[in-house]
């Protein structure tokens, strides 16, 4: 079963689908890999969400773990998905019983290298890079039902984390983006100022996000159940050819209980 990375204005290319190659989510593998997709862990930002174990890979077997940068395996503005198709299993082109990919979130040890279906995330990746999506208006929406908090990760720059909860003691009493309506949903991300000490800080970093607009939006919600001396920042990480690894700049300020 093998496929080259195609929509790449190269002209013709073979793609195999041989025996034991009959599985459906294993041809959709090799299609999108025709269609233009890489895997999912060769993505730049791949060393946020999952570690390599180099020195467990069979030998020769290196390259298919390599990473690419975001010109060559786009994201499109997509979050890293431990569900895709595209995704390695745990025991990829491994030389003994252990795992070569481990997951920086462990609940998804055993969910990477599915081969059943295209995750949504897949889907919605095609929709994109043919184009098939120019209805939408939102470049990214996120509702932080999933483990994965829509490719967030808790930042190296803090001494605290959020934590992806559905109900707190202080409340509110249930998540925005369901209002209580769907039973076991309904998560947000919380940050309990009052079991740390003062001074503390929880860092919540997005993937990259690559905008095709001058100008771009912000909206989300907010609750405060804490002291009135609580502090959220939200700030931009701005990339250019001058500042390659990003200058920050604050946007917003919210103090208290505004």
């Amino acid at each position: 079963c093998w496929s080259s990375v195609g929509n790449r204005q190269q002209g013709l290319q073979q793609l195999s689908i041989g025996a034991n190659c009959d599985r459906i989510a294993t041809v959709e593998h090799e299609f999108l890999h025709a269609l233009g997709f890489w895997h999912e862990q060769s993505r730049s930002d791949r060393d946020d969400y999952v570690s390599i174990i180099w020195d467990r890979i069979q030998t020769g077997r290196e390259h298919n773990f390599n990473k690419y940068d975001d010109k060559t395996s786009d994201s499109l503005n997509v979050p890293y998905d431990y569900t895709s198709v595209m995704h390695y299993s745990k025991t990829a082109f491994r030389n003994g019983t252990e795992p070569t990919i481990v997951t920086n979130i462990p609940y998804f040890m055993d969910v990477i290298g599915q081969r059943m279906d295209f995750s949504d995330y897949d889907l919605q990746k095609l929709y994109r890079l043919y184009n098939c999506s120019s209805s939408l208006s939102f470049m990214d929406t996120c509702s932080f039902e999933l483990e994965n908090i829509c490719g967030m990760i808790q930042s190296s720059d803090d001494n605290s984390d959020w934590q992806h909860l559905s109900h707190v003691p202080a409340g509110p009493n249930t998540d925005h983006t369901n209002m209580g309506e769907c039973e076991d949903s309904g998560y947000f991300m919380h940050f309990n100022t009052s079991a740390v000490a003062g001074g503390s800080t929880a860092i919540l970093e997005s993937r990259i996000l690559y905008p095709k607009r001058g100008f771009q939006c912000l909206q989300f919600y907010f609750y405060n159940s804490g002291s009135e001396s609580d502090q959220l920042y939200v700030w931009v990480r701005e990339y250019s050819d001058a500042h390659p690894n990003g200058t920050l700049r604050l946007i917003e300020e919210i103090k208290g209980m505004e």
